[in-house]
């Protein structure tokens, strides 16, 4: 039986609206002002909204570990399905750093922390930051901890990045994009995961782990180190976005597949 004009129609109309759909679907989180964290009482913030900020560094003269800013989510991110993921991409520029210190970190990652007392989980990916030599090495880590953005338990593969301007040095800028994706429920309200980076386009993955939660409210940006923090150092995040982005779409594209096999036969 041939097909009627409006059947084509029909089938036209359903493509372009699973191919829209598959496209549309990928939802902007909304973030909360960013503000600052840490124990570096003598850092001056300077917050630019939900967009990002500026941290100036003092006169080093208090405790430095996880001294940078925090954005909440105005309503909190559950992965259910697999292949879904939540994105954070930023930008770190007008950089001043006179490379004092070794084997400094500066962080970027996710937060779960529903109860508002401690951090229930945490990803980020850890970046060397301070003294030449030790800029480049990377690493995954995080975990559920007391102390909210301590370093936690390394995951995956160390790297090091092999371009001098993906560096975190003066005059240099950096755009990075951190994904962490959901790929099961484990069990036991334990989740497995995958985190992965792109740093001015090299890219890194950690493999799989689990995480004790499947809700993600925070996203986070810090240094940490007793000598990182030296006197006027200082740098900007901008361009701030977050993104939840559901299950591939091969699922819809191969319907539409179908549709034009199902219009090919019968025409």
């Amino acid at each position: 039986m041939r097909m009627t004009s409006k059947s084509y129609l029909c089938l036209h109309s359903l493509a372009f609206v699973l191919i829209a759909g598959s496209s549309a679907s990928a939802a902007t989180v909304t973030l909360n002002n960013w503000a600052q964290t840490g124990g570096d009482v003598d850092n001056t913030f300077t917050g630019n909204g939900s967009s990002g900020f500026t941290e100036l560094f003092g006169t080093d003269t208090d405790t430095k570990y996880d001294s940078g800013a925090v954005a909440t989510f105005t309503a909190p991110v559950t992965l259910t399905t697999t292949g879904e993921y939540i994105q954070f991409s930023l930008t770190v520029g007008s950089i001043t750093a006179t490379g004092a210190g070794s084997a400094n970190a500066f962080r970027v990652g996710f937060e779960s922390d529903p109860t508002g007392t401690a951090a229930d989980a945490t990803v980020h990916y850890s970046f060397g930051y301070g003294a030449p030599g030790t800029r480049r090495d990377v690493r995954f880590a995080g975990g559920p901890n007391n102390n909210e953005y301590s370093f936690g338990t390394q995951m995956g593969t160390t790297g090091t990045l092999t371009s001098a301007i993906n560096e975190l040095a003066t005059g240099n800028t950096s755009n990075i994009i951190v994904k962490l994706t959901y790929l099961s429920d484990a069990g036991g309200g334990v989740y497995n995961y995958q985190a992965d980076v792109d740093w001015d386009g090299e890219t890194h993955s950690s493999g799989s782990f689990t995480r004790a939660t499947n809700t993600w409210d925070k996203v986070y940006v810090n240094t940490n180190s007793l000598n990182l923090n030296v006197l006027n150092d200082t740098y900007t995040v901008s361009g701030v976005s977050v993104t939840n982005i559901p299950e591939p779409t091969a699922a819809l594209l191969g319907s539409v597949g179908a549709l034009l096999v199902l219009r090919r036969r019968r025409n």
